[in-house]
């Protein structure tokens, strides 16, 4: 009896582990990649590429593609890619698709003009 638990035991054993390392790798396999959040200011908007140019907060320019469903929005409301505008400050988050970094989010903030003229 002994010579048929030892075996049936390990076997056990062996397809639970497995099952587990199976479990595991489709649990990596599911997570959204992760997102970067770069700011920076509106250096150039092309619509017709669909594009976005901006100076991040090291002082470089950096060109990123904009998803064609990003969520933008200007000042906390909704807005388009056109309504962007030189000098704007943004935050934008970038997330690797189909191994490009693309933007799938913009916030921009107009400078607030009112404020400086006080």
């Amino acid at each position: 009896m002994l010579n048929r638990i030892v075996p049936l035991s390990l076997a056990l054993v062996a397809a639970f582990a497995f099952s587990v390392a199976v479990a595991a790798d489709k649990v990596e396999k599911d997570k959204p990649a992760a997102a970067n959040v770069h700011k920076g200011v509106v250096v150039s908007v092309s619509v017709v590429d669909g594009t976005l140019t901006m100076k991040g907060t090291d002082g470089k320019e950096h060109k990123h593609m904009v998803a064609k469903d990003a969520k933008i929005t200007c000042d906390g409301k909704e807005c388009k890619l056109d309504d962007l505008t030189k000098d704007e400050t943004v935050a934008v988050t970038v997330e690797k698709q189909g191994g490009d970094m693309v933007i799938t989010k913009i916030e921009a903030k107009k400078a607030d003009k009112d404020k400086n003229d006080k």
